[in-house]
């Protein structure tokens, strides 16, 4: 869309108009069928996998953050996913109308739900994330990131309230989320895993959360066949291993640059960000009834009403 600003007025406020509209209806326009799985658990590099394939030009990618409503390309949709999954209690929601703007899957809530997917997409390729072995272990990695989400944290205490609910009730619908991901998880294992796959032991159980990691590596590993699957070691494969597979080229450099680094997102600072903005509008909510009475003190304080009548009386006013 080439225009001169100055000569055509008409068409800058033709593009700042319908900017918005094509921004909220582009999902209806969008279509998608799923042809890459990303299997790994969360904190195991699936976001950066996600922007990986979406660099590579294989379409827009299906993450936790459509979910929260942080991703771009789900503008319309994103209260509706989050209801989706957090009522998906007994069997996943319509993968059809889910997915249906996306090519590619990646990382939790969905992976959760690894036999239904691979029923509905025999035929897609799965990736298999995993933490290198030398970053921290993913105990560590979670107890700095999802844990401080959930039931039993200081930020969980204080959003939980019924006065919090009755305002932002997303986060209610995030912790139903969690309980429908465990849920689904419990069944993918099956027998492989009798214990169960639990969000709340795995933040305050570092060995219960070794075990239930290994044993999901172990599923995916078991049931997708190996010409199907590849693992992936986040910190220590990349562009080389992940485009082998997906039959695509690598990347062009970057400008200055001989190679194209592989993507490194959600990092622990990055979550971080997103915790202290959720503490801030935690605390903006509780303080917000609280502003009519700051106001009247401040109005009222001893003095004050003198010097409003004081000011009333003068011309300068």
């Amino acid at each position: 869309l080439k225009f001169d600003r100055m000569k055509d007025p008409v068409g800058v406020v033709t593009l700042v108009v319908a900017a918005p509209w094509l921004l909220a209806l582009c999902p209806f326009f969008a279509t998608g069928e799923v042809h890459v799985l990303g299997l790994g658990h969360s904190r195991t590099g699936t976001e950066s996998l996600a922007v990986a394939m979406q660099i590579l030009g294989l379409g827009p990618g299906y993450t936790w953050r459509e979910v929260i409503g942080s991703g771009i390309n789900n503008i319309a949709h994103r209260r509706h996913d989050l209801e989706a999954w957090s009522t998906a209690l007994e069997g996943p929601p319509d993968f059809d109308t889910v997915f249906a703007n996306y090519s590619t899957v990646v990382g939790p809530p969905a992976s959760m739900f690894l036999g239904d997917l691979l029923k509905k997409y025999p035929d897609a390729k799965v990736i298999l994330t995993k933490r290198s072995s030398t970053r921290p272990t993913w105990f560590a990695s979670i107890s700095y990131s999802f844990c401080l989400f959930y039931s039993g944290s200081a930020l969980d205490a204080v959003r939980s309230s019924g006065f919090f609910s009755s305002i932002i009730s997303s986060w209610s619908l995030l912790q139903d989320m969690r309980s429908s991901a465990d849920a689904a998880a419990t069944r993918s294992l099956g027998a492989r895993f009798p214990e169960g796959h639990h969000w709340d032991t795995a933040c305050n159980d570092p060995e219960y959360a070794e075990r239930v990691y290994n044993a999901w590596n172990a599923l995916v590993e078991g049931t997708v066949p190996a010409g199907q699957l590849l693992v992936f070691e986040t910190g220590k494969h990349g562009w080389k291993e992940l485009c082998a597979f997906l039959g695509v080229p690598e990347p062009t450099p970057t400008p200055g640059s001989s190679r194209r680094s592989y993507p490194w997102q959600n990092s622990r600072g990055e979550f971080g960000i997103l915790v202290r903005y959720y503490w801030a509008e935690s605390i903006m909510v509780y303080l917000l009834p609280l502003l009519p009475f700051a106001a009247l003190a401040f109005w009222y304080k001893p003095g004050k009403v003198e010097l409003w009548r004081q000011l009333g009386k003068s011309k300068e006013c």
